[in-house]
């Protein structure tokens, strides 16, 4: 039947998708902080750059992906570091480890601005960017250096709770919301631009899984943003099922598809900002950060168990995790030719 023939592609397709995992060997790869010292031990005029600059990394919780960015950022570069989130107290608490942290290793305090984020809520982000503003202008002359849009979600196999602003999960949180930020943040990071020596920058943590999400339309999302700009709004792929209480479920296949579909979104976000932004220049860049073991994948119920289980030694940790990005924050030769990667 046309399902299982659909069905069977996706697979393929994952399954390709899958093989960059079984060739990453965690035991060997870079934690997040070893990343930045490598890079300014080789390249010392970006350290004397950054230092005291100001910098905003989204999704930080402690232990996760996003805080070690942060730490990477603040505990190696010296520069002041917007800590966004959507929990208070895990915010709270991820800035609490950074400021023990340097404290054990007998480094100044590290200035950090604790903001509450909600990804679900395009009101909430842009009340957050403007609590960003308000301070980059009062304390840094109304200049950023480094955007890392870390923050992202997958909503798979359950029940559909739409943004604030009615639209699809996973495009709001992974496309919407992070668009609506660079947007607001922009001209604070065109104006850092010349001023150091180094390109201020934008980084999106993106996905492998990009790859699967193509054939998108921004006139489907706009026409029809429940179903996160897809363009087949009723076949099997993203098929939704309607409970007797009126409220929908995304059937699995439907949400993995929507979830690429928001990273290519992404994708091409950054390449739009890559190819525009020359004058003044502000460098963009996507990634992806690896396969990395956390409860990230575990919305994906057995499928994603058996993932993390067949791949377990590979996986990276968090910390590794967030090597990527800050490689694509720090990393001169990084968006010197003005692609995104």
């Amino acid at each position: 039947s046309r399902s299982i023939i659909i069905m069977g592609a996706i697979f393929s397709r994952l399954c390709m998708l899958t093989l960059p995992c079984m060739v990453q060997f965690a035991p060997i790869a870079p934690t997040s902080r070893g990343c930045a010292r490598a890079i300014l031990l080789r390249s010392k005029p970006t350290k004397d750059a950054l230092v005291g600059k100001a910098a905003v990394v989204t999704g930080v919780t402690k232990g996760g992906s996003g805080f070690h960015v942060a730490q990477a950022l603040a505990l190696e570069c010296g520069m002041a570091v917007f800590l966004c989130g959507r929990n208070p107290e895990r915010v709270r608490d991820a800035a609490r480890a950074l400021v023990e942290e340097a404290e054990r290793e007998g480094k100044p305090k590290p200035v950090l601005y604790q903001i509450l984020m909600d990804l679900d809520d395009l009101t909430h982000v842009s009340q957050a960017a403007d609590d960003i503003a308000a301070i980059l202008r009062r304390d840094y002359g109304g200049k950023l250096q480094i955007l890392v849009n870390n923050a992202g979600a997958l909503r798979a196999g359950t029940e559909v709770q739409m943004t604030k602003q009615g639209v699809e999960p996973n495009t709001g949180a992974n496309y919407l919301a992070p668009f609506l930020l660079t947007r607001m943040l922009l001209p604070f990071l065109r104006k850092a631009s010349g001023t150091t020596g180094v390109p201020p920058r934008i980084v999106n943590v993106s996905s492998l899984g990009h790859a699967a999400g193509t054939g998108y339309t921004p006139q489907a999302l706009l026409a029809c943003p429940q179903k996160g700009g897809t363009p087949d709004t009723k076949g099997p792929i993203v098929e939704d099922k309607k409970r007797d209480d009126g409220k929908l479920v995304w059937s699995l296949g439907g949400s993995v598809v929507l979830y690429a579909v928001s990273k290519n979104m992404q994708v091409s976000h950054c390449r739009a900002i890559a190819k525009r932004e020359t004058s003044p220049r502000v460098h963009a860049v996507s990634c992806h950060p690896g396969s990395i073991a956390s409860n990230f994948g575990q919305v994906l119920g057995v499928i994603g168990r058996i993932y993390y289980h067949w791949f377990g030694l590979l996986q990276y940790t968090p910390d590794q995790g967030g090597a990527t990005p800050v490689h694509c924050a720090l990393a001169p030769e990084v968006g010197a030719e003005g692609g995104a990667g």
